[in-house]
């Protein structure tokens, strides 16, 4: 139910200009589904449904995309950017980034694992600088 109440709150958003969780809420009535404010609150949330102007000093719901294409393509621009070097010590590789771009290339790293689903690496999130010049690093555990 509550999946097919999604795809309905992503339909009404898209064909009218819903203003109020309330409006909302009656047009789901009237398509047949019992709903609360709570549960328009909570599905607005979940769906991450936002607000913009309309043009006429009003506001209405719309939904804000953020692809993972278009997301991927940013941490691969992190890592592009803030990568340096790296280097092997024993079973851990170690990646040397630009200096304040460790935790930038990290996230990345994390992100782009996640989004793998590798098993085979493991991103650890250790930071650490290298000879005293303020160069951050991050190890990547092979398993």
């Amino acid at each position: 139910m509550k999946k097919s109440r999604h795809q309905r709150i992503k339909e009404l958003v898209e064909q009218f200009e819903i203003e109020t969780q309330e409006e909302l809420a009656d047009r789901l009535r009237g398509d047949g589904y019992t709903v609360t404010q709570a549960t328009v609150s909570r599905d607005i949330r979940e769906l991450k449904l936002s607000k913009i102007p309309m043009g006429n000093g009003r506001q209405k719901y719309t939904i804000l995309m953020q692809s993972e294409h278009y997301l991927s393509d940013k941490y691969i621009r992190v890592l592009k950017d803030g990568f340096v070097s790296m280097d092997m010590a024993q079973n851990i590789l170690v990646v040397k980034t630009v200096s304040g771009m460790a935790m930038a290339v990290a996230a990345a790293c994390h992100r782009r694992h996640e989004a793998e689903r590798d098993s085979r690496l493991h991103c650890r999130g250790r930071y650490h600088y290298d000879g005293g010049e303020n160069r951050g690093g991050y190890s990547v555990r092979h398993g």
